[in-house]
Parts: C-alpha cells; structure tokens; sequence
C-alpha cells in the first residue's frame, strides 16, 4: 500500500481496513508451553495494535434469542446474562478474599448435566436428542453443536 500512498506505512496493515470478530476473553493465541502471562500478552487485547482499534461490542447473542416457547425464551436469556456475566467478571467469587487465584464462581445446577458413568455420553445425549431418527435431517444436525477445546476431544465424541 506504500507504493500508492507513502502515509500507510505508518499505519497498522497498510490502513487496510480488517475486522477481528469474536470474545477476546474466551479466545486466546496457542502458544505451546507458554505460562498464562505469557498467553495473556500475546492476545489482541494486550497488542500493540489495539490503540489503532475501534472496538464495537456486540451485546445480544443472537443465537441464544431462538426459543420456540415463551419458556423456552425465558430460559435462554437466563443462560446468556449468566454466560456474559461470567465474561464480564461480574458474578460473585465463591472465594472473595483470595485475590492471588482466578476467581471461582457457582454453576447453577440447571446449566450442568451431571454424569459418572459416561459424562460424553450424557453431553451427546442432551445436545442430539434422539439422534438414530434425526440423522438425516440437516436442520436438526445445523441447529445443534459441542464446542470443545482441543481435537483431541472431537476425535473422543465423534
């Protein structure tokens, strides 16, 4: 972009306009062995770059506004405030005068699906009800998904 405008090589990318999308809270750099202070600075949040950033927070999660049933929709709201209040860092910590660890906080009962037996089975179970009859039906496999951290454990539920 230099060779049209001899000004963009002060700026980040050239002035290009790029979009970063997602909850930098939740999604961080891998750096393999790194210390969380490590992983921490390497983020977005804490680069060099950010001062030329103009942040846009999105506030709804649409993909949790989808219930059929009034219940339905009361219940997903319920679970996204708590989601973003997690994120936020604004619901209580179990353990408030230990300042030196991340904070704890209480899952309700109704956000767990509680196993001993086989807890990926009871996780596949919640998330693909009645699976063997939906099987070839592309919205009800399109509507539904677990997010894990690693492959490892794609390869473990699949």
């Amino acid at each position: 972009m230099t060779s049209l405008d001899p000004e963009r090589a002060s700026l980040p990318f050239g002035g290009i306009t790029i979009v970063f999308g997602g909850d930098f809270r939740q999604i961080l750099p891998v750096i393999p062995k790194a210390s969380r202070t490590q992983i921490v600075s390497a983020s977005l949040n804490s680069s060099k770059i950010r001062d030329h950033c103009r942040v846009f927070l999105l506030e709804k999660n649409m993909r949790l506004s989808s219930g059929k049933t009034e219940q339905e929709k009361h219940e997903i709201a319920e679970f996204s405030k708590w989601v973003l209040d997690v994120g936020n860092g604004t619901l209580p910590n179990v353990y408030p005068d230990d300042i030196i660890s991340d904070p704890k906080v209480v899952i309700p009962d109704k956000f767990m699906i509680r196993a001993r037996e086989n807890p990926l089975k009871a996780v596949v179970d919640v998330v693909y009800p009645d699976l063997a009859k939906n099987i070839k039906n592309a919205d009800y496999l399109r509507e539904r998904s677990v997010l894990t951290p690693t492959n490892a454990i794609v390869g473990d539920i699949n």
